[in-house]
């Protein structure tokens, strides 16, 4: 049965969906993966197929990367791990130190972004979710396929973003149990198969 703070996530994101016109999510670090924890589907013909329960990587998501950035750095590259960063399209950021340069600019903005970085012709954005003592804790994201999702636009929705990222704060801080900073252990089980593909 789902929850009332469940369903209270998933009426924030539609609300945010029928705003904005792109697909939403609200995800979360799970071990060393993004997890989708609910998601919302643009009615749009076109759009980015993932279902809720889904795992992307860190280094090349907007999510990913954004609560990468609100970890301690030590935390951030132990994540990572050693092995080289995979490579999943062209422009997919493999080189660690411009990853941390990029991290660094998502500290200062509070946006993460993807530009066909992890999925070709597709754009993304993500803000933070903070819990009351102001730690990001999970993340709301917006992704659709270029060209009718650009970073521009994407900068546009931020605001309304931010707003639904602030509401699904609060249920979390009435959910009556703590929840766990981004980062800090394995969370949420996922009936996802991972990598999203484009299409009607």
């Amino acid at each position: 049965m789902q929850s009332p703070q469940r369903h209270e996530r998933r009426t924030i994101l539609a609300r945010l969906v029928d705003a904005i016109g792109e697909t939403c999510n609200l995800t979360m670090l799970d071990g060393n993966e993004v997890v989708y924890v609910e998601r919302v589907e643009t009615s749009a013909s076109i759009r980015l197929h993932m279902t809720a329960g889904s795992r992307v990587p860190l280094h090349c998501t907007a999510s990913g990367k954004l609560l990468l950035a609100a970890l301690p750095p030590a935390r951030a590259r132990a994540l990572l791990g050693a092995a080289p960063l995979r490579r999943y399209t062209p422009r997919t950021t493999v080189d660690r130190s411009v990853l941390e340069r990029e991290l660094q600019a998502i500290r200062t903005s509070g946006i993460g972004t993807d530009v066909g970085e992890y999925l070709s012709d597709s754009v993304c954005l993500a803000v933070p979710v903070k819990d009351a003592h102001g730690r990001t804790c999970a993340a709301v994201a917006v992704h659709g396929p270029a060209p009718r999702m650009t970073l521009r636009k994407g900068y546009a929705f931020v605001p309304a973003m931010q707003e639904a990222a602030r509401a699904i704060a609060d249920t979390f801080a009435t959910a009556g149990t703590p929840h766990k900073r981004a980062g800090t252990g394995r969370q949420h089980e996922s009936s996802g198969n991972g990598r999203a593909r484009i299409g009607a």
